[in-house]
């Protein structure tokens, strides 16, 4: 019950521009596309099935019959500090980055992420072009590339 209200919530905040036609086209062009978020599982789950994305990594919020008990399972061990070394997240995004790469049995120079805020800046200095999307100037330091165009993206594919 409770997943289902909060993702059909979650269904009424649009995508950002130009995400689904950047989806789309990098699935035309076969590329493996993934999502890694401190969100819970379930709503990054529904994202992947509604944008056609290959892979999903949230963090398990624990319900028990129909009821959030304030328990959450964390998708890896390997909890990351923010480049100011003060903030901790639930997951380590460029451990999930390392772990895809090597479950794809690709380089991780051959990966680009995209992020915008501090969690994801150690994915974007880990992947080989790190993308700061609509990101603020102190995570637009630690990325390749810089822009508020998602299109933008596929000039580097």
């Amino acid at each position: 019950m409770w997943p289902s209200i909060i993702t059909e919530s979650a269904n009424s905040i649009p995508f950002n521009k130009n995400v689904e036609l950047v989806i789309s086209e990098l699935k035309k062009r076969g590329i493996i596309t993934a999502i890694a978020t401190d969100s819970y599982q379930f709503l990054v789950d529904d994202v992947k099935d509604r944008l056609g994305i290959d892979y999903a990594f949230g963090n398990n919020l624990i319900i028990d019959n129909d009821i959030i008990i304030g328990e959450l399972e964390i998708h890896n061990k390997d909890l990351t500090k923010d480049f100011s070394g003060e903030n901790i997240y639930s997951i380590c995004k460029s451990c999930v980055l390392d772990q895809l790469c090597k479950d794809l049995d690709i380089s991780i120079e051959e990966a680009i992420a995209v992020g915008d805020g501090i969690v994801d800046v150690s994915m974007l200095e880990t992947a080989g072009l790190g993308v700061a999307y609509n990101a603020h100037e102190k995570i637009q330091k630690h990325a390749n590339v810089v822009t508020n165009d998602m299109r933008v993206l596929l000039e580097y594919i």
